[in-house]
Parts: C-alpha cells; sequence; structure tokens
C-alpha cells in the first residue's frame, strides 16, 4: 500500500477536522468580538457616575455638602439636601468624544447645570438695587449678607441652567473596568459653584 494516497474515508475525515477547527476559530474571533467596545464600556462607566448627579443621589449630594457648609445653611434655615437638590435641577450632560490610548481614556463632555456663584450674584444685585433705590431698607452689610442668605434658595430653585464648555475628563482601566479619575469631582464642582 502505497503511503503518499490516502484512504477516501481519512481524506473526508481530515477535512471534516479542518472545516470543524476554521469554524472554532471563527467562532472564538466572534465571541471576542461580541463584547462592548472599550468606547462602550467607558461611556457606561461615566454614564454611571453623571447619572448619580443627574438623579440627586443621596451619597452625592452628601459628599457636596462640608459639615461647615451644612451648619451655616442651618444657620439661616435652610435644609442642606434641599440647597443641593435646587442646585442640581436641571443637570444635565451630553458626551461629545472618546479617545482611548491603551489603558487610559479621555472623554469630551458638555453640562448643563445651574451655577451657584451666578445665582448668588444675581440675589445680591437685586439686594443692593433695592437698598439704593430705596424700595428696600437700609440694610447694614451684615444685614445684607443674612438677606442673601435667606433669600439664596429661592435665588437657587428659580436659576436657570446653562451649557457650560466641554471639559476633558481622564479615565483609567483598573482591573478591567473603566473608572472616571478622581479629578472629575473638582471640575464638575467647579462648574457647580
Amino acid at each position: 500500500m502505497n503511503s503518499s494516497k490516502m484512504h477516501p474515508l481519512q481524506a473526508k475525515s481530515l477535512l471534516i477536522s479542518v472545516s470543524l477547527l476554521a469554524l472554532l476559530s471563527c467562532a472564538i474571533i466572534a465571541l471576542n468580538g461580541c463584547g462592548p467596545s472599550d468606547e462602550e464600556r467607558i461611556t457606561e462607566a461615566f454614564t454611571t457616575e453623571l447619572e448619580t448627579i443627574k438623579s440627586h443621589d443621596d451619597q452625592f449630594i452628601s459628599s457636596l455638602v462640608s459639615e461647615d457648609t451644612q451648619q451655616a445653611l442651618q444657620n439661616v434655615n435652610i435644609d442642606a439636601k434641599s440647597f443641593c437638590t435646587s442646585l442640581l435641577d436641571g443637570f444635565d450632560y451630553q458626551i461629545n468624544s472618546i479617545e482611548v490610548n491603551k489603558d487610559t481614556a479621555q472623554v469630551s463632555v458638555t453640562i448643563t447645570c445651574k451655577n451657584l456663584s451666578d445665582a448668588t450674584s444675581t440675589l445680591k444685585s437685586d439686594a443692593e438695587a433695592s437698598s439704593a433705590n430705596g424700595t428696600g431698607t437700609n440694610l447694614t452689610d451684615d444685614e445684607l449678607s443674612q438677606t442673601i442668605a435667606e433669600n439664596s434658595l429661592d435665588y437657587l430653585q428659580n436659576a436657570q441652567p446653562k451649557q457650560h464648555d466641554p471639559i476633558t475628563i481622564m479615565l483609567s482601566l483598573q482591573d478591567k473596568k473603566w473608572e472616571v479619575d478622581q479629578q472629575a469631582k473638582p471640575a464638575f464642582a467647579q462648574l457647580l459653584l
């Protein structure tokens, strides 16, 4: 028997084996491609973080107000949670772009939110104008500060959210999970405060 000739049954078996191997390879490649892309996982991680702000998450609100601020608000009969909830009303975001570079990523995001400084400035201007034109009482600086503090919640509730310029937030891949860099909190706080 010539060993260079293959029996038809052996050839058929070899062909089936090669076909199965090729099919298995394609299945493995397809399974690897079925998982979410880095951009999808980053969007999910980033959205999770921002939704805590948008939904007025209690833990986020607690982290937003220091004990000193909470005490200052209580001194003028303002509930800290109501104050923060009013500040966060209308918060929204739009992810503009995601750039991935191995285990780091940059996300450009546009934030729409109220700004405490804007609401306070409007309140102070209104109080000063009222005092200057004689429609309000002549207030001392301390009385003016007290009036501003007492009315700040009303002004904050009536403030309109505005769209800010895009900011860039860094993310890093930690144990196969994309996490928002801790430097993001000061960037968001700056927009809110």
